[in-house]
C-alpha cells in the first residue's frame, strides 16, 4: 500500500479534510493526515519528518492564504523537496496541489507540474488519483523490441546505463538495497 503525506496550511483545513476523505476511498492508498495520525503526547515535529521520509508521495496543498502566511507547513515542504532530491529525476514524489490560482511558494516547485482542485474539484481529484494509482516513474518508454521481464509480482529486470542486468523491486519508499542480494534495488 502506498502512503501519501497530505501537507496543508491550517487556514485550508476544511478543504484538506475533504481531499483526505476523497483520497481515502482508494484502496491502494493510505493518506497520512496529521489530524488522524498524530496522537496526543507525540512529539509532532520528528513524527512529521519521519512520515514525510516514509511516504511514497507528498501532496503539497497550496493556496493564496497558505503561501502568504508563515507556518510549519513551509518547513514540511522544504523537507519534502530535500527528500525528492534522493530520487531519480523522472520519479514522482512531490505533487503540488492548488486550491486556487496561487503561484508556487518556492522556485524549486516551479519545475513540477501540479494538480488544480479548482474550478472543478472532482477533475482535480481524478487527476491526483491517476497519479497516485499509476506509479512513480514518468517518461520511461521502452525502445522498440525492448522488454522487461517480471520476476514475481513486484520484481522486474532492467539494464543499468553500463549494460549490466539489474533486478528492481517496485514499491516502498525511497530507493534502498534489500536483502534479496547485492544486485537488487528497491524502488
Amino acid at each position: 500500500m502506498k502512503q501519501v503525506f497530505l501537507s496543508y496550511a491550517r487556514l485550508d483545513e476544511t478543504k484538506a479534510k475533504r481531499l483526505y476523505h476523497d483520497l481515502r476511498r482508494l484502496k491502494s492508498i493510505r493518506v497520512w493526515f496529521d489530524r488522524e495520525d498524530l496522537l496526543p503526547g507525540v512529539r509532532w515535529k520528528p513524527a512529521i519528518r519521519k512520515a514525510i521520509r516514509e511516504s511514497d508521495y507528498f501532496l503539497a496543498v497550496l493556496s493564496q492564504q497558505a503561501i502568504s502566511n508563515r507556518g510549519f507547513r513551509h518547513s514540511e515542504l522544504r523537507d519534502a523537496l530535500e527528500v525528492a532530491k534522493e530520487f531519480p529525476e523522472n520519479w514522482i514524489f512531490v505533487v503540488p496541489t492548488r486550491l486556487d490560482n496561487c503561484p508556487m511558494p518556492f522556485q524549486e516547485l516551479e519545475e513540477f507540474s501540479y494538480a488544480d482542485l479548482f474550478p472543478e474539484w472532482n477533475e482535480g481529484v481524478s487527476l491526483l488519483r491517476r497519479t497516485l494509482e499509476t506509479g512513480r516513474l514518468v517518461g520511461r518508454t521502452r525502445a522498440p523490441g525492448e522488454e522487461s521481464s517480471a520476476i514475481g509480482r513486484d520484481m522486474i529486470d532492467l539494464r543499468s546505463p553500463t549494460g549490466e542486468a539489474v533486478k528492481v523491486r517496485i514499491g516502498g519508499g525511497r530507493p534502498l538495497r534489500d536483502n534479496r542480494g547485492p544486485d537488487v534495488l528497491v524502488l
